[in-house]
């Protein structure tokens, strides 16, 4: 068996079905005059292209909407151009059909040439850009697992961490598969402002909705008593264990995060991997939840 990249399977045969579609109905009637189909064609192209990319990718802004639908329309016209050249290749002179024929004059082609470009254009985007389609919709159309792979591919390993940066994930199963990355990290506790667990993993702890009510508890005492003393807010609070050191960091306005590290892992090291670590947290969140406040 030959290894062949998913994106390049998807591409290779979409190519195909768009280039042989307008081949194969070569030299047929047209079913009205083109001339005055081909303005009205395009015009529902582009609104149906709209339309169902603003479903399937309610992250992307409405010009890039409007960019990836026009992309499309071209893309059909560029395939039906070259289904054109080869289909005169193959009958020399032997067809009577022009390109604005096969593009806009047989209305089965046209139908299973637009299907074949909405079908495939998800998991392209899927593929380029995860988390660009709705998780929802990716669901329904059967790509939540070509997605999930082809953004945890893309999870660096610990030692690929980026420094400074933040790794983009968008999910809560994503985020979690970053931070079991993190060489040294037993297990992590995400929560909200009101000390409600949102996602957790921390093997060993019985009662992590205590653990997490009593830190950010903790938290908004000491933030308090340092703001009262006229000190800078605080980002984070380090508590060690016998075993363990326990750092909470405030991601924004309704998140705290505990990151538990054994206690082979130094501070120095610790605190270069979890400034990626609450980076990564706090912009899924901002994404996730763009209405709540951030500051």
């Amino acid at each position: 068996m030959i290894p062949v990249n998913r994106l390049a399977v998807w591409l290779i045969a979409s190519f195909v079905a768009l280039v042989s579609l307008p081949m194969s109905v070569a030299g047929t009637e047209p079913f009205g005059n083109v001339a005055v189909l081909l303005p009205l064609v395009l015009a529902l192209e582009l609104l149906f292209y709209f339309v169902i990319t603003m479903i399937t990718s309610p992250r992307m802004g409405l010009s890039a909407v409007f960019g990836l639908s026009v992309i499309m329309i071209g893309a059909r016209a560029g395939c039906t151009l070259i289904g054109f050249a080869l289909s005169e290749v193959v009958v020399p002179g032997g067809r009577d059909a022009s390109f604005l024929i096969l593009y806009v004059g047989n209305l089965l082609s046209l139908a299973f040439q637009i299907v074949t470009i909405i079908l495939v254009t998800p998991h392209i985007l899927s593929a380029l850009k995860p988390g660009m389609v709705d998780k929802e919709m990716m669901s329904k159309l059967g790509l939540s697992g070509f997605a999930s792979g082809s953004s945890k591919s893309k999870v660096p390993q610990d030692h690929a961490m980026p420094s400074g940066g933040f790794v983009q994930v968008f999910s809560y199963d994503e985020l979690e598969g970053v931070l079991r990355k993190t060489a040294g990290l037993k297990g992590f506790v995400l929560f909200n402002n009101e000390g409600l667990v949102v996602w957790s993993d921390l093997p060993g702890v019985g009662d992590i909705d205590s653990l997490a009510s009593q830190m950010m508890s903790l938290t908004s005492q000491i933030g308090r008593t340092l703001e009262d003393s006229g000190l800078n807010r605080m980002q984070k609070v380090v508590s060690q264990t016998k075993d363990s050191t326990l750092i909470l960091h405030e991601l924004n306005a309704n998140f705290g995060l505990v990151l538990v590290y054994d206690n082979q892992t130094k501070m120095v090291e610790i605190d270069a991997k979890a400034s990626v670590l609450v980076k990564t947290a706090r912009e899924f969140l901002q994404w996730k939840y763009p209405g709540l406040a951030v500051a």
